[in-house]
């Protein structure tokens, strides 16, 4: 983007269309000179040192101030934009001059509210998506009021709606005040320099809210819509145009600088000889005026040429400088692996994955007494007493918790430890000979033929 000229305060003072006050633009009560309110607007916006957003704003009563913090939603916008001169190729630009300036008219935006009657007849048609009717080949958008006074929008010609109310406002071509039409190739402006490199373009009203321009990314594109690839037409036309007049060399496309073929039939048209066509019947200070300009032109094509040259051969280091970077890094890796012994790159270390931990002997311990105590507890609520028959039985289930025979997963686990744990826990067992269990062990009830009848407890002591 190229910068565009400052102008006066007394420049700035825009009128700001129906539909932007509508849209909640701030507008100054004061009139311009035809009577129309002036509006409070941001001309662009950039970031200080410091990565904070500043703007350049106009105030209501169309004082300028730069780089300044200010809240977007009540300003409006009046679009300064820049475009390369090879897009307006082929677009046939109506350039207009009004009260001094050099208008061209460009994309459209809502802009005037229409009248009564034809509001009535808009309301009775379906809108699109976009809020767009079409009528008698005009477009209108319908548009929910939300000024930024609490009594709604007071337009320029002093009718009034109220904020909420659905009101259709005229989509009409934006006007466009071009910034630096002295300096223009003659294909634009016959009698410019031809120094111009760009189209700078400033909108001559306040148009839509700031904040609107901003979500409208596409607005710029849509203003003039430029080519990205060239057709052998495209070439012809640009060829004929330097022909013409060699200041208009400006319009050469960038992505034609580096076309050697293209480039050819260019300096071709500049050179000397075809140059004295143009010198033939001329004054002899139109003649130097003409040599003067070729000669200007050839070199403006010279540093074009070269400074796309530059920025190709600087694309083609940065990969170059990449590619060697890259190979480095693998050749170093290379050698890494080698002096460790591998083939491979080595590969980012794996922690070592440790075998889960055996549990340790006396902790399978305490889980053993926890579980024989907990036995013995059941075993004496649910008995009361012990027989022989049942500390047989009990001896046995303490025989297999504390067996020494164990499973692949507690290979740790030694018969040294389980011989340690009888010792501890035979206390606990009341042996059968205690005084404590004799008088509780019933007599026999032995048969009058001195054998036990089949299915008797028998006693299994033997005799000395």
């Amino acid at each position: 983007m190229a910068k565009v000229k400052k102008i006066t305060n007394e420049q700035r003072q825009k009128v700001v269309t129906d539909y932007a006050i509508a849209t909640g633009v701030k507008r100054s009560y004061d009139l311009n000179e035809a009577g129309k309110p002036l509006g409070a607007y941001i001309t662009g916006e950039r970031k200080t040192k410091k990565d904070e957003t500043v703007y350049d704003c106009v105030t209501a009563s169309g004082i300028l101030k730069e780089g300044v913090e200010a809240e977007t939603a009540n300003f409006g916008a009046s679009p300064v934009l820049s475009f390369a001169l090879s897009d307006l190729i082929g677009k046939n630009l109506e350039i207009k001059e009004v009260e001094g300036e050099y208008v061209v008219e460009l994309g459209a935006m809502p802009k005037t509210r229409v009248d009564d009657k034809l509001q009535a007849k808009l309301a009775k048609k379906t809108a699109d998506k976009t809020g767009l009717v079409e009528l008698n080949g005009k477009k209108y958008k319908a548009v929910i009021v939300s000024a930024v006074d609490p009594d709604g929008a007071s337009y320029n010609d002093e009718k009034t709606d109220g904020n909420g109310k659905l009101v259709y406002f005229e989509v009409e071509p934006i006007s466009f005040v071009v910034k630096n039409y002295a300096d223009l190739p003659p294909m634009i402006n016959p009698n410019g320099t031809g120094k111009a490199e760009t189209f700078d373009i400033e909108a001559k009203d306040v148009i839509m809210s700031y904040d609107e321009l901003k979500l409208d990314k596409a607005f710029a594109a849509s203003i003039i819509a430029g080519k990205t690839k060239y057709t052998k037409a495209d070439m012809k036309k640009i060829i004929k145009l330097i022909n013409e007049n060699p200041a208009n060399v400006n319009i050469i496309p960038e992505a034609l600088i580096l076309d050697v073929d293209f480039m050819n039939q260019v300096n071709e048209v500049l050179s000397e000889k075809y140059q004295s066509q143009f010198k033939a019947g001329m004054k002899k200070k139109d003649a130097k005026n003409i040599k003067k300009q070729a000669k200007g032109t050839s070199a403006i094509i010279s540093g074009k040429v070269a400074k796309a040259e530059a920025e190709e051969e600087a694309k083609k280091a940065k990969l170059q400088a990449e590619e060697e970077a890259k190979k480095k890094a693998e050749e170093d890796a290379k050698k890494k692996a080698e002096q460790t012994g591998t083939t491979e790159a080595p590969k980012k270390k794996k922690k070592k994955e440790r075998a889960p931990k055996a549990e340790k002997p006396e902790g399978k311990l305490k889980k053993k007494v926890a579980g024989l105590l907990t036995y013995v507890k059941n075993a004496v609520a649910k008995l009361g007493t012990l027989s022989a028959d049942n500390v047989s039985t009990y001896q046995t289930s303490v025989d297999k918790m504390f067996s020494t025979k164990t499973k692949k997963k507690e290979e740790t686990t030694t018969t040294e430890t389980t011989t340690e744990v009888k010792p501890e826990v035979k206390p606990e067992v009341k042996p059968e000979n205690t005084t404590e269990t004799k008088p509780e062990v019933k007599p026999e009830n032995k048969p009058k033929g001195g054998r036990p009848k089949a299915g008797e407890h028998t006693d299994t002591r033997t005799r000395d």
